[in-house]
């Protein structure tokens, strides 16, 4: 019984050890290192995350460098809400048109006595512009 205690202990101690050597070799390469002057970039190949690390009194800290793609991203967002609703704006400028278009104008033109009163006035006024050409005193009507 003893034994068989054992065995199912080494048993699991050795699995655990394969599943933490697995998990490290897993582990190996997820970052990458570059040096740029006394700094280090250190990329995640898994997140695409880059971080600035450089030594300092406490030892070496990394600092995320914040990352364009997010706000690119962002702003990408923002252009096609503004496209949708400008195409939105346009579908209902392009329905108005239509419809004013399929509607009969509404031009009323001037009546007969309407077109006579505007050329006995146009008359008066061209007799008068002729007269004060020609310096002939203009005639007042009371």
């Amino acid at each position: 019984m003893l034994r068989l205690i054992t065995l199912s202990l080494t048993a699991a101690l050795l699995s655990s050890a394969a599943v933490a050597q697995s998990a490290d070799s897993s582990e190996n390469g997820r970052f990458t290192m570059s040096q740029i002057g006394g700094d280090m970039l250190r990329l995640d190949t898994r997140t695409g995350q880059v971080s600035q690390c450089s030594r300092g009194m406490a030892g070496w800290t990394c600092m995320a460098v914040p990352d364009e793609r997010v706000a690119l991203e962002k702003e990408i967002g923002r252009l096609q809400t503004d496209l949708l609703a400008m195409r939105r704006r346009l579908t209902e400028l392009e329905a108005a048109k239509k419809e004013t278009a399929q509607k009969p104008d509404d031009l009323k033109l001037p009546t007969d006595a309407e077109l006579d009163r505007v050329m006995t006035f146009m008359e008066k006024v061209w007799k008068r512009l002729i007269d004060m050409v020609q310096g002939t005193p203009i005639e007042k009507k009371s």
